[in-house]
């Protein structure tokens, strides 16, 4: 679902004195691959006696996209190169999953009420303007639309999940995430989704990537950020 560059992109930046600086890692997943062991079966249904998975208020949703802000923010805050967002900036990024979005593909947990992690399942859009020859106009947002919203699409992504920083090395907070991805099975059965893509994870998320290689997940793609000394 994501762009990828030739293999021998590498070598021509590495010859202009850039180097390694982290990768990133796009796992796949058959919906029907998606499988949580016995022992993380008991571990999830612990943890959901004190979590509450809610879908995003459509009434609501700028304040929502807040929300998603403040827990984005204060998940991603120790990952490398990480900028926090600004309001305006998912104030506008809201804008544009508002239309493309269904309410029942952006989930948010909470614990006493409080939010604590979310996740985003987007359809992919690759996939429904196939066809559209690179115009949307004049019909080709009227097909978009449709073909998101009505006759669906086969595959989605994850691009935007976060759980708050208190959370992430307790007990509980990888359990939390898994509860997240549980919540959009079945979302996505109910459209005919079968795979889907989650990305990017870093390569030192290692409690991420463990965590999603053990509910059946594959890495396929690897992305490679560059860095140089100016």
């Amino acid at each position: 679902m994501m762009p990828h560059g030739k293999p021998w992109y590498a070598a021509h930046i590495e010859q202009l004195g850039y180097h390694k600086g982290i990768d990133l890692l796009a796992w796949w997943m058959q919906r029907t691959d998606l499988t949580f062991s016995p022992a993380l079966k008991k571990l999830m249904d612990q943890v959901r006696k004190k979590v509450t998975i809610r879908c995003i208020n459509r009434q609501r949703f700028a304040e929502e996209m807040q929300i998603l802000r403040e827990i984005f923010n204060s998940g991603w805050q120790h990952n490398w190169g990480f900028v926090p967002f600004t309001e305006h900036e998912f104030a506008t990024m809201g804008d544009q999953l508002k239309y493309l979005v269904p309410d029942d593909m952006i989930y948010i947990a909470e614990i006493d009420s409080a939010p604590c992690a979310f996740i985003v399942g987007l359809p992919n859009i690759n996939e429904a303007i196939a066809d559209l020859n690179g115009s949307l106009f004049p019909f080709g947002w009227a097909k978009l639309l449709w073909r998101l919203k009505v006759s669906g699409v086969r595959t989605a992504r994850v691009p935007l999940m976060g759980v708050r920083d208190e959370y992430q090395f307790s007990r509980i907070g990888p359990v939390i995430a898994l509860l997240l991805i549980e919540a959009l099975r079945d979302p996505f059965a109910r459209r005919k989704i079968d795979a889907l893509e989650m990305s990017w994870i870093l390569e030192t998320n290692t409690g991420m990537n463990n965590m999603l290689e053990r509910i059946g997940a594959e890495p396929y793609k690897r992305y490679r950020l560059y860095e140089k000394q100016i």
